[in-house]
């Protein structure tokens, strides 16, 4: 990997050989309910060990694309985002054994007390590579998302640890905004390269792959930051709102679509939309994410019906 230290290099390597743990919408709503200081410790001890993979596997995948598209300049700006904030991770402090100590007595563990949560499995789109000996710190097996601590008094060194981790993930998030954007350039810089309209299957996958990761990520990076502004929504567990309603993020989503393209090509009546939903259909969601996604549909169907009628 060129413009970085070998060592830093390695350790990028070293990690993309372990897998990713999943979490689930629901271990996420049923751990977040009510965390305390210690519970959301547990889980920036989680994403302490989980973010430095998945960022490492990104990094390796950007390093990997064929054709030269991994060299285009945007594409380049884009991994030293991840490579940037994979180096954060790893260097930043790791809990106290005073503090751990204090958290893993408070830690549930008996089977009554226990909360009957779904269980954690590796993603399936990860391949679960040997592991090799290394002097390297090796993420534990064991380490899960959803250990419930009991609202005990802990050490106040707790809450300031979580504190500057939420800090972290905050300057991290923000380095990432503007990588969709940004790798879309990569991808147009690299049509110019190669002069074509058109990109291959293998780079289509590897976008596919790239941007659902990414939403995985920020997934994990928001409901860690929102759980520790300890602010109350109705509904709502951190950004997962446990009663989204559809019609309501279809319809804000239409409005949305059709302002967008009624202002872009100066139109007087913007082609209708009809929504067909039971007004009282609700799962459990994330509703940006589902706004964004029909928002996208809509958005490039209005495009295609004004420019082809």
């Amino acid at each position: 990997m060129p413009g970085i230290s070998k060592e830093l290099a390695t350790r990028i390597a070293h990690f993309a050989r372990f897998p990713q743990t999943g979490v689930s919408l629901r271990q996420m709503v049923e751990f977040g309910q009510k965390p305390s200081q210690g519970t959301l410790l547990r889980a920036a001890q989680f994403l302490h060990d989980e973010l430095p993979i998945r960022l490492a596997h990104r990094v390796v995948e950007l390093d990997s694309l064929p054709d030269n598209l991994n060299q285009m300049p945007s594409v380049l700006r884009v991994k030293r985002m991840y490579i940037d904030s994979f180096n954060e991770l790893i260097n930043f402090p790791r809990v106290s054994d005073r503090i751990k100590d204090a958290v893993k007595e408070a830690t549930v563990l008996g089977n009554i007390e226990r909360r009957h949560l779904p269980q954690s499995h590796v993603n399936p789109a990860v391949s679960d590579l040997p592991r090799a000996t290394s002097s390297h710190w090796i993420p534990p097996i064991q380490h899960r998302y959803h250990f419930e601590v009991k609202p005990t008094e802990l050490p106040v060194e707790v809450s300031e640890y979580n504190r500057s981790f939420v800090k972290a993930l905050e300057r991290i998030k923000r380095r990432h905004d503007p990588v969709v954007t940004t790798l879309a350039h990569g991808v147009v810089e690299y049509k110019q390269l190669m002069k074509t309209d058109h990109i291959n299957s293998s780079v289509q996958h590897f976008l596919d792959r790239f941007y659902l990761s990414r939403i995985g990520i920020r997934m994990l990076i928001g409901q860690q930051i929102e759980l520790n502004q300890q602010q109350k929504h109705s509904d709502y567990v951190g950004v997962i709102c446990t009663n989204t309603n559809v019609a309501e993020v279809v319809q804000e989503a239409i409005d949305n679509a059709r302002y967008i393209c009624g202002d872009y090509y100066m139109l007087m009546n913007t082609p209708q939309i009809e929504l067909h939903c039971p007004k009282h259909l609700a799962f459990m969601y994330v509703p940006s994410h589902l706004h964004h996604m029909i928002f996208e549909l809509l958005k490039n169907s209005l495009r295609a019906v004004v420019e082809l009628y």
